[in-house]
């Protein structure tokens, strides 16, 4: 016993020799965003946050908030003893058989291989024209957006000279461009400067914009393509990643539905009714 305590002694010596005979390390220490007593709020967390949650950085301020008021309401119900209450049990394991219940879903998901084509697509979509109705004003536009307020005028020019298809080969590899899109679907609520609203609201069909510096100090050319008014259906190319968002939930409620009726017959699940 001596024996083997001396060898733990020598080993736990080496060991703090070898680490002072090392070169130190300078440690960064973690930017701490916010506090509740002994628990931190890191930057790193919270940016591992809001990209799980998929919040925007722009209400970073509010995530903070909501954290610092749940962390402090969570600190108070551990002092008074709450977390250890029956009815906080019984909540807690429901929500543990919840979240195991979505995982095995989530799990029996992504094993099944969900198969379709753009006919089925096109098919639900006739189907179901009303989900898809417009509760707002939209534009079809082609958008392209510059740092660079020479490259958005060149591009404008060789639009104008050939069409945007064409100057949109000549810029492919411009770093100056921040977004480009064709022909795709936004809603008025969606667009993101009041200048390029107020020209599109005063754009003809297919008329290509004045280069336009934005609020954001960014470098717009727009065409407008068309307009569609509110309670109308878009055309099913527009909208084609919409229908096939909805169409996919659709097939999964009807897998889960089935996956669920067969583990109710193989576990000869019963529902015991009470005698009148």
């Amino acid at each position: 016993m001596l024996i083997k305590q001396i060898k733990n002694n020598i080993t736990f010596l080496l060991f703090v020799i070898i680490l002072l005979g090392c070169k130190k390390k300078e440690t960064i220490k973690p930017k701490i965003i916010a506090e509740v007593g002994n628990v931190k709020l890191t930057e790193k967390q919270l940016n591992n946050y809001l990209k799980e949650k998929n919040y925007s950085f722009e209400f970073k301020d509010e995530f903070i908030r909501q954290w610092i008021e749940t962390e402090l309401l969570y600190q108070i119900a551990e002092q008074k003893g709450l977390l250890k209450s029956t009815y906080f049990n019984n909540i807690t394991k429901q929500s543990e058989k919840q979240l195991a219940a979505s995982m095995v879903i989530k799990e029996f998901l992504n094993k099944t291989n969900l198969e379709y084509n753009e006919a089925q697509l096109l098919k639900f979509y006739n189907k179901n024209r009303n989900d898809f109705i417009l509760h707002t004003d939209a534009y079809i536009l082609n958008y392209i957006s510059f740092t660079n307020e020479e490259d958005a005028i060149n591009f404008r020019k060789k639009a104008l000279l050939k069409n945007w298809n064409e100057a949109e080969k000549e810029i492919k590899n411009k770093n100056s461009v921040l977004e480009n899109y064709k022909n795709k679907l936004i809603k008025i609520s969606q667009i993101p400067s009041k200048k390029i609203l107020r020209i599109l609201n005063e754009q003809l069909k297919n008329e290509i914009s004045l280069v336009i510096k934005t609020e954001l100090n960014k470098f717009v050319v727009v065409q407008q393509k068309e307009k569609i008014g509110r309670n109308s259906v878009p055309e099913f190319n527009y909208i084609k990643k919409d229908v096939e968002i909805l169409y996919k939930a659709f097939r999964n409620r009807e897998l889960i539905h089935n996956y669920i009726n067969k583990l109710i017959s193989e576990k000869h699940v019963k529902i015991i009714k009470e005698n009148k």
